[in-house]
């Protein structure tokens, strides 16, 4: 796999800024270990290996933010927003057939009616390579 360009923790504190200026709200950072924890979830290795591919990493924003709740407003949307850009900052288009999409896949997530393979077939789905 090439260098993979993942999240840092400046890109989702920008990315937590403007979705607050967007919605309109104050939130705030509930806990420093659990963002951390969420930026680094999907890179596990063993044996110097990735256990993930790009789309399985994705998913991992998505899950770790939604479960471990870092911010008190937005864990979700900040999920959604840090697995699309780590997508596109890794040479792959993601595409959503309507406005809503991945926020019902999320929520799908959310309430056991899909498994985390099932948002990262979801990705592998509607996405492309721009190589």
């Amino acid at each position: 796999m090439d260098q993979i360009h993942f999240i840092t923790i400046e890109d989702v504190e920008f990315f937590y800024a403007e979705e607050m200026k967007i919605a309109g709200t104050n939130g705030w950072i509930r806990d420093q270990f659990e963002l951390e924890a969420c930026i680094e979830s999907p890179k596990h290795t063993f044996n110097g290996d990735y256990l993930l591919d790009l789309y399985g990493m994705a998913t991992k924003y998505i899950t770790a933010f939604t479960i471990r709740h870092p911010y008190s407003d937005g864990n979700k949307r900040i999920g959604a927003i840090s697995a699309v850009v780590f997508l596109e900052a890794n040479g792959i288009d993601y595409q959503e057939n309507s406005e809503t999409e991945l926020a019902d896949v999320i929520y799908s997530y959310l309430r056991n009616e899909i498994d985390e393979n099932a948002i990262t077939n979801y990705f592998k789905t509607n996405s492309k390579s721009y190589n």
